[in-house]
């Protein structure tokens, strides 16, 4: 084949050579915007700590719920405190309203 015959069939092949070009270059830029998410997914979740995300953060988890249940432990305290506060001024009044009515204070 001559050149002649050779550049006679360019301009046929040259839709052909646009679109692998395109294709190629679209690959090209979406493994690279890829490449910047995974970049940006792993500075987030390593961040430069030495151990992985997930344990740090079942490491808090643990935390917060001991600290919840000391909490509810001391508001389990605190209502057991008025729930005694409650009978002993109901248990004192009784006392001091039999008082009165034994010894005919008027109060």
């Amino acid at each position: 084949m001559s050149i002649a015959e050779l550049a006679s069939e360019l301009p046929a092949s040259w839709p052909a050579l646009g679109g692998l070009v395109t294709i190629l270059g679209y690959m090209i830029w979406r493994d690279r915007r890829a490449d910047r998410t995974l970049g940006t997914i792993r500075d987030n979740v390593q961040n430069g700590h030495k151990t992985p995300m997930r344990s740090d953060l079942d490491d808090f988890r643990d935390e917060v719920r001991a600290a919840f249940k000391d909490v509810r432990r001391d508001i389990g305290g605190i209502r057991e405190e008025l729930r005694d506060e409650r009978r002993e001024r109901i248990e004192g009044d009784r006392r001091a309203e039999e008082r009165r009515h034994r010894h005919g204070d008027p109060m």
